[in-house]
């Protein structure tokens, strides 16, 4: 007894015909008669009575076929999940991002997912720092993380989707406002609203201005960038942000202008290296690449 058998069998009792069974089947009117008959010597019993050239069922063919929509039923049911889950109709999606990219970036994609996929249940957690997300997706524990690139892990498979130049964010009406751009060497004695100590971004800051020798007066150290635009608004000192915050500020009451000498920062969405992304994640971090491109282009 085979897969093909039943299903010739079933078609029969459902079309009433050998010849509509045929049809549904997309197969021979003598195909189908003998698939039946090759199923009646597997069983051992007769599931149809010929009359006149008809197929009538038997008792036990009735009983059979009632058996036979049981497990025809579980299987529509997994062929319709099988095309819901193709079709993004349901899923779930579990991000783990560092603030500058959960805060001021995510949600824009996040809405314009859902619009999409609106089936899909989504769960956002926040860390403070790279080396976290990589800990955490490497580990398995979320589906795609987004931190700063470079990821040199081999548990971890980064697809970059931004590189772009950082921004110093002023105060309204400060001196350097005038400028097309600030230099390292007008930051000397400002004071300075500075991101905490042990992330990259930190470092990278830092050694623009040693090798600048730029003194600062550090005022300020926080875990946010949000709330160093904060300060720089309420007039504590200058900051400097990641490119992608930037979109968040200007309706603070600062001022944004280019750093000179530049510092680029990269951005990447990070996977696990051996468990392939789902269909949701897929999906999700294509939507990633689409809307940076377009509404933050790389800097070069």
């Amino acid at each position: 007894m085979n897969l093909r058998q039943i299903e010739a069998f079933r078609a029969v009792m459902v079309a009433g015909t050998v010849t509509q069974a045929g049809a549904m089947l997309h197969i021979s009117q003598p195909a189908v008669s003998r698939l039946i008959g090759d199923l009646e010597r597997a069983i051992r019993f007769t599931l149809f009575d010929r009359r006149r050239g008809r197929l009538v069922p038997t008792t036990e063919g009735k009983s059979l076929f009632r058996e036979v929509e049981k497990a025809f039923v579980g299987m529509d049911h997994i062929a319709d999940a099988a095309q819901a889950i193709g079709a993004l109709r349901r899923g779930h999606l579990s991000i783990v991002a560092i603030p500058i990219l959960a805060h001021g970036f995510l949600p824009h994609i996040i809405a314009e997912f859902l619009k999409r996929y609106p089936d899909v249940s989504i769960h956002l957690e926040t860390v403070q720092s790279t080396p976290t997300v990589v800990e955490w997706i490497a580990s398995q524990q979320y589906d795609l993380g987004l931190g700063v690139l470079p990821v040199e892990d081999p548990a971890i498979t980064a697809r970059p989707f931004s590189r772009r130049k950082a921004l110093c964010i002023l105060p309204a009406g400060h001196r350097l406002a005038s400028k097309p751009a600030v230099h390292a060497a007008d930051l000397e004695g400002e004071y300075f609203i500075s991101m905490q100590k042990g992330s990259v971004f930190r470092f990278r800051v830092d050694d623009m201005f040693e090798k600048a020798g730029v003194r600062r007066k550090l005022r300020v150290e926080t875990s946010t960038r949000q709330a160093a635009c904060d300060m720089v608004a309420a007039g504590i000192g200058i900051a400097i942000v990641g490119p992608l915050f930037a979109r968040d500020v200007t309706e603070r009451h600062v001022i944004l202008r280019p750093l000179e000498p530049a510092i680029f920062l990269e951005h990447g969405v990070l996977f696990p290296a051996f468990n392939p992304p789902s269909l949701v994640t897929e999906r999700f971090a294509e939507l990633i690449v689409k809307y940076t491109d377009r509404h933050f282009p790389n800097d070069r």
